[in-house]
């Protein structure tokens, strides 16, 4: 059945976009590549296959399903949940040698005795608590936490690793003093394994701090080519990966003074072309959008007029000469950002990409 509207997902920029970020990582350092939230809503198992084509090192999910669907796709690159996991959530996944994130001992006990029961090891990363205040050990309870690992039957010490809260703000020093407080307590870990991975770094760590690169960077929101906030500019040739768009389905001549929509919001100013499109909030084309967004048709910008309804938007097109019903409207692209549209309803690039992409109504297709 086809949609009234389409993703095109540009696997190449995505590929593209890995290689030069994957160039800027520190001798050594290698990249996760975040895939969660089905690829922040660019399509999990496309997206996770062009990073296994660009040589990432590991894949960062949340979710059991997203865990399955990537097995199920032939996907054997290491995989490593973003988050704690229930013990039934590991129990449902063990088959699938998903790296867990541990961060206290009893989430570290039940994780071995699960592993006794199926008789298989799990692999862990310890998780430092730095200041996210989400998760993770007190950076003062690591070490014995490490210790306890160690002696766990079942237990496989895979790595080490923190969040950071604050990378992306202007003001570097709460970083920089995170980052000192993760090389601290790795100092203290003389038991780590020799092959354990060290990673702290995301997008924007990347970007600013390569003294946070460590053996590994998961890499999210820039690889899809967003910025991680107005203070994390992107390398030129990092590019936007997701394309939103729909089609004219009328085209009407309307008079100024003529209302439109909902609550008739707007009356127009002058003799006016007005395209109606079959979008709206069920879409996930935000209804804080109205009477803000603009849309582009043919690389011109066209402002959205009246409220955002369930199902269908208006924009002005006087403007273009010979439009018709059925040409081709970007929502999201490279002429409208989601910088953009996030900033007009006071968000974040992520929230956009991800509630759209993940939006059932909207057809996906895919790109090399």
């Amino acid at each position: 059945m086809r949609m009234s509207s389409v993703l095109t997902i540009n696997l190449h920029r995505y590929q593209r976009n890995l290689e030069i970020l994957g160039s800027l990582l520190s001798p050594g350092s290698r990249i996760c590549a975040v895939v969660k939230a089905n690829a922040y809503g660019h399509g999990l198992v496309p997206i996770a296959q062009t990073a296994v084509n660009a040589d990432v090192a590991a894949l960062g999910i949340v979710d059991d399903d997203e865990i399955r669907d990537l097995r199920d796709a032939g996907i054997t690159l290491p995989i490593l949940r973003l988050r704690p996991a229930t013990i039934e959530e590991i129990r449902e996944t063990a088959q699938y040698d998903v790296e867990e994130l541990i961060g206290d001992p009893v989430a570290l006990d039940q994780c071995s005795r699960l592993a006794q029961d199926l008789n298989r090891t799990i692999p862990v990363h310890l998780k430092v608590d730095v200041g996210i205040g989400r998760m993770g050990a007190d950076p003062s309870e690591i070490k014995s936490l490490l210790a306890r690992a160690l002696n766990s039957t079942g237990i496989r010490v895979r790595g080490v690793m923190a969040h950071f809260p604050c990378a992306d703000h202007p003001d570097s020093d709460i970083t920089v003093r995170q980052i000192d407080a993760f090389d601290t307590t790795l100092k203290s870990l003389s038991d780590l394994p020799k092959d354990a991975v060290v990673h702290i770094g995301n997008s924007a760590a990347l970007l600013r701090f390569p003294q946070a690169h460590y053996s590994m960077v998961r890499l999210g929101i820039a690889s899809y080519g967003l910025r991680p906030s107005e203070a994390v500019p992107l390398p030129e040739g990092v590019l936007p990966v997701m394309r939103w768009t729909t089609r004219i389905v009328l085209i009407r001549k309307m008079k100024k003074g003529t209302t439109i929509g909902y609550g008739m919001t707007h009356r127009l100013e002058r003799d006016s072309l007005i395209a109606t499109l079959p979008v709206g909030y069920a879409d996930g084309y935000f209804r804080s959008l109205s009477n803000r967004a603009h849309v582009a048709i043919r690389g011109q910008r066209c402002p959205l007029l009246g409220r955002v309804s369930m199902d269908l938007i208006c924009v002005d097109v006087t403007d273009i000469p010979g439009v018709a019903v059925g040409e081709e409207v970007e929502l999201l692209g490279d002429t409208i950002s989601a910088d953009e549209l996030a900033s007009l309803i006071g968000t974040i690039n992520y929230e956009i990409v991800t509630l759209v992409g993940n939006v059932r109504k909207i057809d996906r297709m895919f790109v090399s």
